[in-house]
């Protein structure tokens, strides 16, 4: 089953969509700007293309959608809510718009499938186990603008190659934060880390 939104939609509110498992597709609409908490909970959306409009996703709005395997977030967004796409099993690729700014916690945990992330230019912030578990990702593109990679942020994912880029602040990286990466090969550290 696919959904349709007209243009008048703003707002999708808490557990619209929850636990709605024939739900495939759904048309987000220019002018939605909210995607509140457990909207499409442990859906069957393929796609997620969001609008130019979108403003905010609440916490665990696509969480345990495994047929979810492409995202595209959009300019505007600036954060990433607590659990919002994680256990997505099915995800393989996100491109991160430049203007988001924080990943929160468990962001995109467990979503074992996720080998791909693009952009996020303006990410200064990835919170704890915000990529923990994500086993298939071997490259994440730290951008010069980080200042904090939080406890366990990248546990026990697929990371080989880790590059924190020069910055003009300092990088403080948590306890933790890379532990359990059994594939990490090289590390290269640019600037002031701090530990």
């Amino acid at each position: 089953a696919k959904v349709y939104s007209g243009d008048g939609v703003e707002y999708i509110c808490d557990y619209a969509f929850s636990k709605c498992t024939a739900l495939t597709g759904f048309n987000f609409n220019e002018g939605l700007k909210e995607i509140n908490q457990y909207a499409f909970y442990k859906t069957s959306v393929i796609k997620a293309d969001f609008p130019s409009t979108l403003e905010w996703i609440g916490e665990y709005a696509f969480y345990g959608d495994d047929l979810l395997q492409t995202l595209n977030l959009n300019e505007g967004l600036e954060y990433i809510s607590p659990y919002a796409f994680s256990y997505c099993n099915g995800l393989k690729t996100v491109d991160l718009s430049s203007t988001i700014e924080q990943i929160d916690t468990y962001a995109f945990a467990n979503s074992t499938s996720l080998n791909t992330v693009t952009g996020g230019e303006g990410v200064t912030s990835i919170e704890s186990n915000a990529f923990y578990s994500t086993k298939s990702l071997a490259e994440y593109p730290f951008s010069d603008k980080i200042t904090y990679v939080a406890s366990q942020a990248f546990k026990g994912s697929g990371l080989t190659n880790l590059v924190i880029p020069d910055s003009e602040y300092d990088v403080t990286i948590g306890q933790n934060a890379f532990n359990s990466c059994k594939k990490l090969k090289s590390v290269t550290l640019y600037g002031n880390v701090i530990s």
